[in-house]
């Protein structure tokens, strides 16, 4: 397909019509609960992530076109981007080879109109376990590539092609980000692991991430397809909450957090010896910090 002749905008159209189509025609209701299930509870970033990809894909603005997802191992940002790169029909690229050989892996982006960095590795920190790579030293090489203000040469055996490269999804575990990509990028965003993984294996896959992204329109869908996802949805669930309480379990561990914390920040300072009674009001200042997503 000529990528010149079918706008950003037609592309996703085309394929979301195609998505909602196969959905229309499912009997059962695990993919539409699992997409639910997936996005309020294994990863609750899911929204913002999907908004800044499908914009980054629609508009191509220069230095948001790439956006970085960051996390340990067994966070699913992998698990994620796969459901993404499907969607797109994109190309995975491994960056970490050496220098010399990352032109013939950057040529498989040629008619693709997203690509995927998996795994990228940097320098190691000292004393980290993570083993280095030539990843982040390569992006670093690519500030063309990131910026998307000008056509690059990608090269396939003999021949080569002016094209603007794709839109980027970039994933790594825990790596210091070169000053110069973290300029031109979106990010990095953090992903947590949910504990809920181990109690709710999942393979996360592009119908999930499109109804996900319909669920918290970003996606249009066709009256019935609305309509249906709602419907298995709560199919999904009534089956789920008869054999499994882990979402109650959830909300009562944050809950007894929360009442922890509160006790903990309503403790009576250190009565002085003078024999007055210390007051109920005195409150250790709460310390501030990051909330990552389940």
């Amino acid at each position: 397909m000529n990528l010149k002749r079918e706008k950003p905008e037609e592309f996703i159209d085309r394929l979301r019509n195609e998505i909602a189509n196969s959905l229309l025609e499912k009997d059962g209701c695990n993919v539409f609960g699992e997409a639910d299930f997936y996005a309020r509870y294994r990863f609750r970033k899911v929204r913002s992530v999907s908004l800044l990809i499908v914009n980054s894909f629609l508009k191509g603005t220069p230095r948001t076109r790439w956006t970085i997802l960051k996390g340990d191992f067994k966070s699913r940002k992998t698990s994620y981007a796969n459901a993404v790169l499907k969607f797109f029909e994109g190309v995975n690229i491994n960056v970490n080879v050496d220098k010399q050989r990352l032109s013939f892996y950057l040529d498989q982006a040629i008619g693709k109109r997203f690509a995927l960095f998996d795994d990228v590795k940097g320098r190691s920190s000292v004393g980290s376990d993570l083993q280095g790579g030539w990843g982040f030293s390569s992006i670093d090489d690519l500030t063309d590539h990131i910026d998307g203000h000008v056509e690059v040469q990608l090269e396939k055996k003999i021949s080569s092609r002016s094209h603007k490269f794709s839109p980027q999804a970039l994933l790594h575990a825990i790596y210091p980000i070169p000053e110069s990509v973290g300029q031109r990028v979106q990010g990095p965003i953090k992903i947590s692991k949910s504990d809920l993984w181990e109690k709710h294996p999942v393979q996360v896959t592009m119908e999930m991430f499109y109804i996900g992204g319909e669920i918290f329109n970003l996606f249009p869908a066709p009256p019935a397809l609305q309509s249906k996802i709602m419907i298995k949805k709560i199919e999904w669930w009534k089956n789920h909450d008869l054999t499994c309480k882990c979402t109650m379990d959830r909300e009562e561990k944050n809950a007894s957090e929360r009442a922890t914390d509160n006790a903990g920040e309503e403790t009576p300072a250190e009565p002085k010896n003078t024999g007055e009674t210390p007051s109920r009001n005195t409150v250790e200042p709460k310390s501030a910090g990051e909330t990552d997503c389940i």
